[in-house]
């Protein structure tokens, strides 16, 4: 591998420790130069597996790609997809590099992409008082299958996620050439702050997960608290099933299926906001700041008072009420409907008919 391609050594390794716990039962790999590039070649190549076990085991998956080789002096080297590469401050850039009719409108993108970027990552530093990364980078793809195989080959082949990062590597996002902001805001803002989480050292995937899509919430246009609350009736069939995960025990993404990974995002920013809520913003940058030097529970008792199962539970309770407060469920309980119809009538009887100053009847209705 190329150790000269930004974070590409990390990632092939996470590649190989995904086949480690998900064993192949059928693997092959078949390439044909294609064309000279940047002082090697891009061949295309057919990658095509079977896993053992998982979702993708029943049928063989074959994933078409191009590939760029690097020379080096024992030979050519595996440089993955390739990419262009554009600079920020603090982050680098790298979008499809391959010539093609699209290759233009792609470097447009990218242009409007990282300076969009750079504001968001350090709007959300501030608001946690995080410090910068020093070096974080963006790797725009074309096609899904390319992002797909450039992860892990356990992700099943029906995976629509329109962006994948794991750990500290780089973020991954699959990006049509004539996309605009909007369409790509959200996505990109929350892979961000977990990128700065993770350079907290925050370790709780419940922290992970939820204070990632808190953070992107303040600069996504509200979508994020707009996808939460369409899905709030699935939330509370969860709840009074019993299918939700234990926050303290929260799975990563990459062991969750679609399905349940919406869910799990859900819960998790929702807990989010009823702990800021409850407790304040600062509790959360507490909670943030403590990690992993402090156990979670204890941080979280000596802000809150509460361990962190002690607040799920709060949190559990809060929500089949709709997180209504009690004296607000009161004054709802105590209004008399009857009263107010009753009251009504009279207000539009005709002895009331004088609604404005200097009509007929408006001294009655005054």
């Amino acid at each position: 591998v190329d150790e000269r391609i930004p974070q590409l050594v990390a990632e092939q390794q996470g590649w190989f420790d995904d086949l480690v716990e998900h064993p192949v039962e059928q693997f092959t790999l078949e390439g044909q130069p294609l064309a000279l590039y940047r002082g090697g070649f891009v061949a295309s190549v057919d990658l095509s597996y079977r896993l053992v076990e998982g979702a993708n085991r029943r049928n063989p998956i074959r994933v078409p790609l191009f590939i760029e080789f690097t020379p080096s002096q024992a030979g050519y080297l595996w440089a993955g997809a390739p990419f262009e590469a554009m600079h920020g401050e603090s982050i680098r850039l790298l979008y499809p590099g391959l010539p093609s009719e699209r290759q233009e409108s792609y470097r447009a993108l990218s242009q409007e992409l990282l300076p969009e970027a750079e504001t968001v990552l350090k709007q959300m530093a501030d608001e946690l008082n995080l410090g910068l990364p020093e070096a974080l980078t963006i790797k725009v793809y074309e096609r899904a299958q390319d992002m797909r195989a450039s992860a892990r080959l356990s992700l099943p082949s029906s995976t629509q996620s329109p962006a994948w990062c794991e750990g500290q590597s780089s973020i991954k996002m699959r990006l049509d050439a004539d996309a605009r902001p909007n369409d790509y805001r959200p996505v990109l803002a929350a892979q961000l702050a977990r990128q700065l989480l993770h350079q907290a050292n925050v370790d709780s995937e419940w922290l992970l997960k939820g204070a990632s899509l808190y953070l992107a919430s303040s600069v996504d246009g509200g979508k994020g608290r707009r996808d939460a609350e369409a899905a709030l009736d699935d939330l509370l069939d969860a709840v009074s099933k019993g299918t939700l995960y234990a926050l303290a025990e929260m799975p990563p993404d990459k062991k969750l299926t679609p399905n349940e990974l919406r869910i799990a995002s859900i819960q998790t920013l929702d807990t989010i906001d009823y702990l800021t809520k409850l407790y304040g913003h600062e509790t959360l940058e507490l909670l943030v700041t403590s990690q992993p030097e402090q156990d979670l529970d204890l941080a979280l008792q000596s802000a809150t008072g509460r361990t962190l199962a002690e607040l799920e539970a709060d949190w559990s309770e809060s929500l089949t009420r709709g997180h209504a407060r009690p004296e607000w469920i009161e004054v709802a309980r105590a209004f008399d409907e009857n009263a107010a119809y009753a009251h009504v009538e009279v207000l539009a009887a005709p002895d009331m008919g004088g609604r404005q100053a200097g009509s007929r009847g408006a001294e009655q209705a005054a």
